[in-house]
């Protein structure tokens, strides 16, 4: 079985590391319910809700969104054909489906922003339910981004999983500040992220990927398509807008690059 080329000889990061984080994660989890969670919420009541945001920072909060990194790995695939290399990644996302769900139900814990909301009026606390929809323990995106950071770069050169997984760190600090978890709920979703992403590089040789030959681009050039159209029907024009301003110029100039790359042999 051949391996992928890397450039420069750059090693993947063993898989203890990623074992590592994971001990690491759960260990953090009791200890930032203890130590963190109620100072930090004590700062934000104090502090109130001050919302900072330019084009770029917006973008990067919907790096926890599911349909945001599905639709990112599909133009990875429409730009390179390479429907192998993001198997493992949405096969993490979809085992992180029940669990995720299933703990928020049990857990039932409310978000920062709503606890604060519901101390200051009922009107101000509909309000904030209304946007922030959903439990906050564990956090959802923490998890979504850490999984398929984790997905894929148990199959990188090590500088590029590292980037990819300080990004996804990003993304739980970003949920922190915007109050919309607690930092237990994004230590418990990051544990569970990368939990899920190890179980799905383990099943992803034993559940192969299916056959799709060269149906692999028009199949995800679809999906490109019809998931910001439905993310207009659920969300409303703001996100898709978001999207075409910011991710879908920086596929165009993935796309170029590869294309570019491998015409000159540079990519198998």
């Amino acid at each position: 079985m051949t391996t992928a080329r890397r450039p420069l000889g750059l090693r993947a990061l063993p898989q203890w590391v990623f074992w590592a984080l994971l001990a690491g994660c759960c260990l953090a989890c009791p200890l930032a319910y203890l130590l963190l969670d109620k100072p930090v919420f004590e700062w934000q009541l104090r502090r109130g809700f001050v919302p900072f945001s330019n084009l770029w920072i917006d973008a990067f909060r919907l790096l926890g969104k599911a349909w945001l990194l599905v639709w990112l790995l599909l133009a990875w695939v429409a730009t390179t054909s390479r429907w192998r290399r993001v198997y493992a990644p949405l096969l993490a996302l979809l085992i992180l489906a029940l669990p995720l769900n299933a703990t928020k139900l049990l857990v039932g814990r409310p978000r920062p922003r709503q606890k604060i909301a519901q101390m200051q009026s009922q009107a101000e606390a509909a309000t904030a339910t209304a946007e922030l929809r959903g439990l906050s323990f564990p956090s959802g995106d923490t998890a979504a981004a850490i999984a398929v950071a984790a997905a894929l770069g148990a199959a990188a050169a090590w500088p590029w999983a590292v980037a990819a997984l300080l990004a996804a760190t990003g993304v739980g600090v970003m949920r922190v500040v915007d109050l919309a978890h607690h930092p237990s709920d994004v230590c418990a979703g990051a544990a569970l992220g990368l939990l899920v992403a190890l179980a799905a590089i383990r099943l992803a040789p034993r559940w192969p990927p299916p056959a799709v030959g060269t149906w692999s681009r028009p199949v995800s050039i679809l999906g490109v398509v019809l998931i910001p159209i439905v993310t207009i029907v659920t969300h409303g024009t703001g996100m898709f807008v978001l999207l075409l301003k910011t991710y879908v110029p920086l596929m165009l100039a993935v796309c170029i690059i590869v294309n570019v790359r491998r015409s000159r042999g540079h990519l198998d």
